[in-house]
């Protein structure tokens, strides 16, 4: 009997530990967002409510009305109720803009005819990723043995977050199809991850032909933006963007770029090309597939060659250009040389005296009459003296 009694009471006494237990729930907010901290009681006529967290006052409602004047400086015009459900029960606080100082445990006291309730909340702030990124960045020296070993560091900021940045160096050689790195975070309530990928190849064509550039994201993508840019030595230029969700397509190389609608829905975002020159199609092609929580990137150096009949003709035309200004210049020459001796000539008749030309002219005459001139009697006598 005595045992039994031991066993009543002690039943008795855990029913009672449990009765009087105050019930408690768990919330994860998420920061910078807005989040619901749940409270219940049973209605009964005028209801007090009254909000702490540890010592600080959060949020008062009396008589029907906000008491705001001893509220902590943190919660300022952050917090709230839902006035039109207290009379159904419902003392819930909203608590706008979450951070990581919301922290805590909480407690909701409410006061009415039935008497004093309580109800606790557990309040986690849970910072969601916001963006993941892969850069390609040059470092100088070899690679060293362990490549494939990434360095991570956590860097913290001013409101409690981390930026976190994980570097891997690239192998040093690479087969013909390319290498796929992939970047994978989780977050540290395991309630979400986010994936990255990225590759890189090359590829050639031929001047006037068509090309292929491929590109296939390497898990089933929903809801995603295919975006294709080219860039040689300046910044990328967005060529062409393909919404999976409204199935529009922006192409800014129409006529000489497309990419299948088709294709893309089912990971398959190749570029097809046509028309190839080598001056404007040479560089890097980046094919970006982006969607929530994931990402991935293919970088293509796609050099254009140009066929030998075409080195030789363009060869040929360049010596047709080269004749064609050797000729010219050589004309000119021969012009200005002929225009120089002339104007020699013109100057040197200007310059005779006057005397000279008018006595060769009456030279010229006595000749033409058959009058023989004074220098030619000085020439006979001059040849008679001499005889005698």
């Amino acid at each position: 009997m005595a045992a039994a009694r031991t066993l009543i009471c002690a039943l008795v006494w855990i029913l009672s530990v449990a009765e009087g237990k105050v019930p408690e729930a768990r919330v994860t907010c998420l920061f910078s967002e807005d989040c619901v901290l749940p409270c219940t009681f049973k209605p009964a006529g005028q209801t007090a409510i009254h909000w702490t967290r540890q010592e600080f006052l959060v949020h008062d409602f009396l008589n029907g009305s906000d008491w705001l004047d001893q509220q902590h400086a943190h919660y300022s015009a952050r917090t709230s109720l839902f006035p039109e459900q207290i009379a159904n029960g419902n003392a819930s606080l909203q608590l706008r803009m979450c951070n990581t100082q919301d922290r805590g445990r909480y407690r909701c006291h409410v006061t009415n005819e039935n008497g004093n309730q309580e109800y606790f909340v557990i309040v986690k702030v849970e910072a969601p990723i916001r963006t993941l990124a892969l850069e390609l960045t040059r470092l100088s020296g070899p690679p060293p043995p362990d490549s494939l070993k990434p360095t991570t560091r956590k860097m913290a900021t001013q409101n409690g977050l981390y930026s976190v940045e994980s570097k891997l160096r690239k192998l040093p050689a690479k087969p013909s199809d390319g290498y796929t790195y992939f970047c994978t975070v989780n977050s540290s309530y395991d309630t979400e991850s986010w994936r990255a990928s990225l590759r890189e190849k090359e590829l050639s064509g031929e001047e006037g032909g068509a090309l292929t550039v491929p590109c296939h994201a390497p898990t089933p993508l929903e809801n995603f933006t295919l975006t294709w840019a080219f860039s040689r030595a300046d910044e990328p230029e967005d060529i062409l963007t393909f919404d999976s969700r409204t199935g529009h397509t922006s192409n800014r190389w129409a006529g000489l770029a497309r990419v299948d609608q088709n294709h893309a829905l089912s990971g398959d975002g190749s570029l097809h090309l046509q028309n190839l020159r080598n001056k404007d199609h040479t560089g890097t092609y980046t094919c970006n597939f982006s969607a929530p929580r994931s990402r991935h990137l293919e970088h293509t150096c796609v050099n254009i060659t140009v066929l030998a009949a075409d080195r030789s003709l363009t060869a040929g035309s360049s010596w047709l250009w080269v004749i064609a200004i050797l000729l010219a210049a050589l004309a000119l020459f021969i012009a200005a040389l002929v225009l120089f001796r002339k104007m020699k000539a013109e100057r040197s008749a200007v310059g005779k005296p006057a005397e000279a030309t008018e006595m060769q002219a009456v030279q010229a005459d006595e000749r033409e009459n058959g009058i023989p001139s004074e220098s030619s009697h000085l020439t006979k006598d001059q040849t008679a003296n001499e005889s005698t």
